[in-house]
């Protein structure tokens, strides 16, 4: 199978253009930037971090709905292996209550949109802004 009719294309008579395709890119990304500012995850601002066993295989998207309700712009993901049933979820910002329930919004939320499949295990991590702003310097 041949993709290329040609292989033989003279890549530095058109250097100019690629290099002024790729300033066009970088110059856009900077006024992005500049724009919108960069958007840290969890690990560079305050947040949980909750780790969730369930009892059979999670539908990502019925928990991103569960989620979704009681802490807007949650990260969802599974976590390990498939077959160990587990999901990762980090929110940004505190959330309402104590440092050591700061998950107990979420499970509540979860128990009660998605009850046929239950939370077996959770940890929760409240992660703070001190190592991220070490780390950003």
């Amino acid at each position: 199978m041949e993709i290329l009719k040609n292989p033989h294309f003279d890549f530095l008579s058109k250097a100019r253009y690629f290099v002024a395709g790729s300033l066009l890119v970088i110059l856009a990304g900077v006024a992005f930037i500049a724009r919108n500012g960069l958007r840290y995850g969890v690990e560079f601002s305050e947040g949980t971090q909750l780790i969730l066993k369930f009892a059979s295989t999670p539908r990502v998207d019925r928990i991103r709905d569960a989620v979704g309700k009681q802490a807007p712009g949650a990260v969802i993901q599974t976590y390990g292996d498939a077959s160990r049933n587990m999901v990762l979820i980090r929110i940004a910002g505190a959330l309402q209550g104590e440092v050591e329930n700061a998950g107990r919004p979420v499970l509540e939320a979860l128990t009660a949109s998605y009850p046929e499949n239950a939370v077996v295990e959770s940890s929760s991590e409240v992660v703070g802004p001190i190592v991220g702003a070490e780390t950003a310097d």
